[in-house]
């Protein structure tokens, strides 16, 4: 996971916020298996633990009670979120597998909105989300999610 320019006041109102990024965000993960990846394998106290990779990406994230007077974010950033089972045999399988790929950019979430907001979220964003299995074999329960969000807003409440 990478994350950068957060805030979270759940109790305290702000005033003004400005969050600025540039650059690149990359979430890579990469299994390469010879026979199979089978979830039902891993259990703890008795509980079925799914194989899990998770790539998430998030710039630019405010969580708060109150903004009274600006919120200004702005993000010119490439965000890459991927995950890759890769099969390296000519004969393989996948039991149990779930894949979680997120980009997320300019994220407000508000309790109350002060009277004179002036509220402006500026993307140039290249997002990519992905998941990839490459089996040769069967492939059972498998869940696959890739998401990108840019300039959401959203109430607390």
């Amino acid at each position: 996971m990478n994350a950068a320019n957060l805030i979270s006041s759940e109790k305290v109102g702000l005033g003004e916020v400005y969050q600025v990024a540039y650059g690149d965000q990359d979430a890579l993960n990469t299994i390469k298996f010879k026979y199979k990846i089978d979830g039902n394998a891993t259990t703890l106290a008795g509980v079925l633990i799914p194989a899990t990779q998770d790539a998430t990406n998030v710039i630019n994230s405010v969580s708060a009670a109150v903004i009274s007077k600006t919120l200004s974010q702005y993000s010119d950033v490439d965000q890459k979120a991927e995950n890759v089972a890769d099969s390296v045999s000519g004969y393989s399988e996948v039991w149990d597998l779930n894949q979680t790929a997120v980009n997320a950019a300019n994220l407000v979430s508000i309790g109350t909105i002060g009277g004179d907001l002036e509220l402006d979220q500026v993307a140039y964003v290249s997002q990519n989300a992905s998941n990839l299995i490459d089996a040769n074999g069967m492939v059972d329960k498998v869940v696959q999610s890739a998401t990108n969000v840019a300039n959401s807003v959203g109430d607390l409440n």
